[in-house]
């Protein structure tokens, strides 16, 4: 009988010491950063090949939030798991060019971008596995480009559904299926970029830049 309570003892002991049980806290992959995780200070000039100009792209904000995903709307009840999400906006300098990025759950890394001055706009998701439909992508060793070698490279090609920017009216119009591809260097971001349909077609090619991560 002495036993058996010293054993009944050491169970209540260990049942009273277990681990609690922490939420999932979902983050967003050093790899997925990588390509995507860029700050205020970060800018790239590029050559505009189909208008042979030179354009730069800069950050101007940088938002990081934990969500907490809760069984209700009430703050004290169970928390089921954390994400965490990056929101990035550039722009060109004469504020008719804009490049989003967008990283965390729901997204793995999104691109959004929009240019005013043709009014068109258009999404691009980058390392989810599941989207198969119309979309290529390979990876690439290096690449060079404007006499500047990069390494790490993810190319993606994708056909798209453009939407009509409209200028302060907050609608955007579905128009044209049009093939955007992209090339991503790691740590640099987008190096190379084309976009084209049955009437328009623009080439961005990077020529320096400055990244802070």
């Amino acid at each position: 009988m002495k036993y058996l309570k010293v054993i009944v003892c050491i169970i209540i002991l260990f049942a009273g010491c277990k681990k609690k049980t922490e939420p999932p806290f979902y983050k967003i992959s050093d790899e997925i950063k990588s390509y995507g995780d860029f700050k205020i200070g970060s800018y790239w000039i590029y050559k505009n090949d189909s208008l042979n100009i030179e354009d730069s792209i800069y950050i101007d904000s940088y938002y990081y939030k934990i969500w907490e995903i809760r069984e209700n709307l009430s703050n004290d009840s169970k928390l089921n798991y954390k994400y965490e999400t990056i929101s990035i906006s550039s722009e060109n300098s004469q504020h008719t060019h804009t490049l989003n990025f967008t990283l965390g759950n729901n997204y793995k890394l999104l691109i959004d971008e929009q240019d005013l001055v043709n009014k068109l706009g258009w999404s691009i998701e980058f390392f989810n596995n599941n989207l198969i439909e119309n979309i290529i992508v390979n990876n690439i060793d290096s690449l060079s480009i404007s006499n500047i070698k990069y390494n790490n490279i993810i190319y993606q090609k994708s056909i798209v559904t453009t939407y009509d920017v409209h200028n302060g009216d907050g609608i955007n119009t579905i128009t044209t299926k049009d093939t955007v591809e992209y090339w991503l260097a790691k740590n640099v971001g987008v190096i190379k970029r084309i976009v084209k349909n049955s009437y328009y077609r623009e080439e961005l090619n990077l020529l320096r830049y400055n990244v802070v991560q």
